[in-house]
């Protein structure tokens, strides 16, 4: 019998007696930032809690006097634990090097992603007719600030070792992050399968020294350290059950659909490192594989998964429209040059290394992107989420209107880039120092972002 599938008087207890309880329906608090938590009664078509709100029908919100000292506690700790990450992120922007002291602007720059991904979410129009379409803006709001942890140096030594505390303020273990992500638990209570996260049969030292090895390996799990941080959460009991599953669906598979950059991850970037690894079954029964093909390669094949509730296909699109416009294409020159063999990069007689990295982020970024767009309509069109029950139409909607939006953006901003092909050309192919490349091209990108507008302002949904 597989571990976790005889839970009984914990998750599984709970969710039989709130269905017994409200007789077919969920009680899901919506909580907005600095707002009142609105309790929404709605049918759930399937197994799970992510219950989502029928169009047109009024929900009866219960004035702050008759608000249950419960519910006034949730929504306090979840205030309090945005309040917390947000402090977390602004300092992270603050950070050029690592510990000992390197250069690593990639970490400022991850900060400014996020912090991006939350203004484009922070307009009252936006919040309303998320929360109006069944979403929970607080566990959007933390699901944002869980997902991109894993870039961050903290974090990102979760995957080789114990990391040295720095400013976090926050206990973290490595081997506990191990053995949450060997544990079928989460997964589980998320409506994802008896799964795991990695090969369970991976043991601490060796999943150590593998990552050590393969650095591509971490980056693609980038959103599992933030996971954890809503892990320890609700292990200390300030979220529920309910919230946390909210909170993590949220966070995981954002950087979906397998399409794109992150299809492309799987063909010239996994399979490589597993094979240096020398353990190609390190998917094996996780998440992220599908074990009914045993014989594609690597063994098992991955397939990067799409988001699995509303509130990440949201983030999703946030985070796409980021990656290929100011901020995203400078965090990722940043982090894509700080893996480059030094020598290597210093013995090319032309910069052609060097050069294109430039030109692959002004260039084939956004042909990418616009490939990874054009899954996600096809994804919500399906509209499967993780316990199986439908998007809503108005959700669809919701969601393709957003992707519209991102298109034309990305649009925009290649139409300017054409016009700069020659001199972009010419500045990447130069001898001039790689971050000094960088620097030059987010000159060009601030400029064009001046006359294009800020695609990353508050939306608006129309």
């Amino acid at each position: 019998m597989k571990k976790y599938r005889h839970l009984r008087g914990t998750l599984f207890e709970i969710e039989r007696q709130l269905r017994t309880r409200n007789s077919g329906a969920d009680e899901v608090i919506s909580v907005a930032m600095g707002g009142k938590p609105a309790l929404q009664r709605t049918e759930t078509p399937g197994r799970g809690f992510e219950a989502t709100q029928q169009p047109g029908i009024q929900q009866n919100q219960p004035s702050p006097a008759t608000t249950p000292p419960a519910e006034e506690e949730g929504q306090r700790k979840i205030t309090e634990l945005i309040r917390k990450n947000k402090e977390l992120i602004d300092e992270f922007t603050t950070r050029t090097t690592d510990a000992k002291g390197n250069q690593k602007p990639q970490f400022k720059y991850s900060g400014i992603h996020q912090k991006d991904l939350i203004n484009f979410i922070s307009g009252n129009e936006f919040r309303a007719a998320f929360q109006r379409l069944g979403g929970d803006f607080g566990a959007l709001t933390l699901g944002i600030y869980d997902s991109d942890k894993g870039k961050m140096e903290d974090y990102k030594d979760l995957f080789t070792g114990d990391p040295a505390p720095r400013t976090t303020g926050n206990e973290l273990n490595s081997r506990e992050f191990h053995g949450m992500l060997i544990s079928e638990e989460i997964p589980i209570l998320c409506g994802l399968g008896e799964r795991t996260f990695i090969n369970s049969r991976i043991k601490y030292e060796e999943f150590k020294a593998i990552n050590n090895q393969a650095y591509f390996i971490p980056g693609y799990l980038h959103a599992l350290p933030g996971l954890y941080d809503a892990y320890k959460d609700w292990k200390s009991r300030k979220i529920t059950d309910i919230f946390f599953k909210k909170r993590a669906l949220n966070n995981l598979f954002h950087n979906g659909p397998n399409a794109g950059f992150w299809g492309n991850a799987v063909q010239n970037g996994i399979k490589g490192q597993l094979i240096v690894a020398k353990r190609m079954d390190y998917f094996e029964g996780t998440v992220y594989s599908n074990d009914h093909n045993k014989l594609a390669y690597p063994n098992p094949p991955l397939a990067y998964p799409n988001p699995q509730a509303f509130g990440c296909f949201v983030h999703t699109i946030a985070d796409r429209l980021s990656q290929c416009t100011r901020g995203g294409i400078i965090k990722i020159c940043h982090e894509v040059s700080s893996n480059m063999d030094k020598q290597e990069a210093e013995a090319t007689a032309a910069g052609y290394t060097k050069g294109h990295l430039i030109w692959a982020q002004t260039n084939t970024q956004q042909t990418q992107t616009l490939q990874q767009f054009e899954a996600l309509e096809q994804a919500i069109s399906r509209g499967q989420q993780h316990d199986g029950s439908p998007l809503t139409n108005d959700q669809k909607t919701f969601l393709l209107t957003m992707v519209g939006f991102a298109k034309a953006e990305v649009g925009k901003l290649q139409g300017a880039l054409d016009e700069q092909k020659e001199s972009i050309k010419a500045m990447a192919n130069s001898q001039d120092p790689l971050l000094d490349k960088i620097t030059k091209l987010e000159k060009i990108l601030q400029d064009i972002e001046k006359n294009t507008g800020n695609p990353m302002a508050p939306y608006n949904p129309r």
